[in-house]
């Protein structure tokens, strides 16, 4: 009778042991930084990746840096890595040239971000064009009725907004 409760005790702590990691070991928060200068804005996005790796101070929050600018051929992803000193870019993924303002390329970023990145919660900072909560186009059509628009991608010319309900 002992020896099955051993048993029966020693498989509960397996169990558990099992499943502390889960919540314990998950990263306070970690941060999208999503540039989308693939617009006039282009010559700033670099300074801005410089001001993040200067600021960043908590290293347990994952940090990371979607870029996609008319000074790159196609767009990255990249880790802010490093427990001393300046922190390097450490690429995840880079793309072809792509339309940040799509949502399907947003949607494949966060989601790239919350699988390799797990964490109890998680944070967005945009950078790009946009109208804030003016809908998209209002700028150049101010009668123009619709949603209102988050990222503006001018990459090959033609100007593309991500709305805030896409």
């Amino acid at each position: 009778m002992k020896t099955t409760s051993r048993a029966v005790l020693l498989l509960w702590s397996l169990l558990l042991l099992a499943c502390s990691d889960s919540e314990d070991s998950l990263a306070p928060r970690a941060l999208l930084v999503y540039l989308g200068g693939d617009s006039n804005l282009s010559g700033e996005v670099l300074s801005k990746i410089t001001a993040i790796q200067g600021g960043w101070q908590r290293r347990d929050v994952p940090v990371i840096i979607y870029r996609d600018d008319a000074s790159a051929r196609g767009s990255f992803l990249a880790r802010l890595a490093g427990q001393e000193g300046w922190p390097l870019l450490d690429t995840i993924a880079t793309y072809a040239e792509e339309n940040s303002a799509a949502p399907g390329t947003l949607k494949r970023v966060v989601e790239t971000l919350r699988s390799r990145f797990p964490a109890r919660s998680y944070g967005l900072l945009l950078f790009s064009h946009a109208s804030g909560w003016l809908p998209p186009g209002t700028l150049e059509n101010p009668l123009a009725d619709d949603t209102r628009s988050l990222v503006v991608d001018e990459g090959d010319g033609t100007r593309r907004e991500m709305t805030l309900d896409e």
